[in-house]
């Protein structure tokens, strides 16, 4: 869970969300109850289930992939030529395209993006981070972007 915290309170939760709805707060939060804050969203993420998430058809996904910007594409083309990709060779790719692009925090901001994108859209998420340097597609998608990408 990612929070930002401002003169010793938390201010914000980034992308809390039931449904179709993001969660703002309605005002801030001592940073000592940031462990009981914590609790509530794990349990919530373990116990609930968002059923408006919606799979995507074929044509919704090329429809989203083409809108992509060309660090997404770059991104999620990577994904689905190598399966699991480190961060660094996420960022050696998108430096090969002409986009500069420093450390694990750009390559953050280009898989935010992305999920924005996929949020508004009211989708399944199409990738994920498994670890603090490794990202992967989910399997049922990465044949059906790799051949979009193909054809592109």
């Amino acid at each position: 869970m990612k929070v930002d915290i401002k003169d010793g309170k938390i201010v914000a939760v980034e992308d809390l969300r039931i449904g179709k709805k993001q969660l703002f707060l309605k005002k801030p939060i001592p940073v000592e109850q940031y462990e009981e804050l914590e609790r509530v969203v794990s349990f919530i993420k373990e116990h609930f289930t968002d059923v408006y998430v919606e799979e995507w058809t074929d044509n919704e996904l090329n429809k989203f992939l083409a809108e992509c910007s060309p660090s997404q594409k770059e991104f999620l083309k990577t994904l689905a030529e190598k399966g699991v990709v480190t961060v660094n060779e996420l960022m050696e790719r998108i430096r090969n395209i002409g986009v500069n692009i420093t450390g694990g925090r750009g390559i953050g901001a280009i898989a935010a993006g992305i999920v924005r994108k996929i949020r508004k859209y009211n989708k399944k998420e199409i990738f994920e981070k498994i670890s603090l340097t490794e990202w992967r597609l989910l399997p049922e998608y990465r044949e059906k972007i790799r051949k979009f990408f193909e054809g592109s």
